[in-house]
């Protein structure tokens, strides 16, 4: 879990969903936003259908919130980011979620919008 000052509001959240850009992935699908302010603020989104097991669901997602907390140098200091996790992340061991994030992270990196400053 991030911490409070690291995570996106619910009052946040909808306006980043309309006007962020989206980076679909075979596993993943991220949202990402400009700040006004300096800083990152992250969230990891389930669907409550996603996984029957609630302790499988609840596993993936905590993986995914601590590589995300790990790889927060790959990110600019200006942005929401919203990690939307797909069905076939469930399969797939931490070390290979890691290195998907990466590749996902290195390749949205290229056109992540940019400050207007």
């Amino acid at each position: 879990m991030f911490p409070k000052k690291e995570r996106i509001s619910r009052k946040d959240f909808s306006s980043i969903y309309k006007k962020g850009k989206s980076f679909h992935f075979p596993n993943f699908t991220f949202r990402v936003s400009l700040r006004e302010d300096k800083g990152q603020k992250f969230s990891v989104v389930l669907g409550g259908a996603w996984q029957k097991k609630k302790s499988l669901r609840n596993k993936t997602k905590r993986r995914v919130a601590h590589i995300l907390k790990n790889r927060k140098e790959f990110f600019p200091e200006n942005v929401n980011i919203i990690c939307f996790i797909k069905k076939e992340a469930s399969s797939l061991s931490y070390k290979t979620i890691s290195e998907r994030i990466k590749e996902n992270v290195l390749s949205m990196k290229k056109s992540f919008p940019r400050s207007s400053k």
